[in-house]
């Protein structure tokens, strides 16, 4: 059957560092062709994104602006979820997600959503 029909994944990125979101959106989209891809630099833009429950994937930084953190979103949603961190041996991370450190570039980040998808 092929993928005739298949609609993409549906991906949330939300990091507050412009820099981080372009890079993860980019990475998604090209590792991940036929996926959709939001982008949401604050958390209460996120909220408005989560609720509409057609997120497949999110990608999360861990600190995120007004001292919301990736536990934060995780408390909105048990969507499976990259967190995206500079310090990854400093958090703890939210349950059922994939930690990747910013700079390990866009390979890791690949990597961990595929795992994820995989499920």
């Amino acid at each position: 059957m092929g993928g005739a029909g298949r609609m993409g994944h549906k991906f949330l990125v939300i990091e507050d560092s412009p820099v981080f979101a372009a890079l993860a959106t980019t990475t998604i989209r090209m590792g991940f062709p036929d996926a959709r891809v939001e982008e949401c630099h604050t958390f209460e833009e996120a909220v408005e994104h989560i609720r509409t429950g057609l997120v497949d994937l999110l990608v999360c930084g861990y600190g995120l602006d007004s001292g919301k953190t990736a536990h934060d979103v995780r408390a909105l949603t048990d969507t499976p979820m990259v967190v995206l961190t500079g310090r990854p041996d400093e958090i703890t991370p939210p349950r059922r997600a994939c930690v990747v450190e910013k700079m390990a570039g866009p390979l890791a980040l690949q990597s961990a959503i595929q795992t994820l998808l995989a499920g």
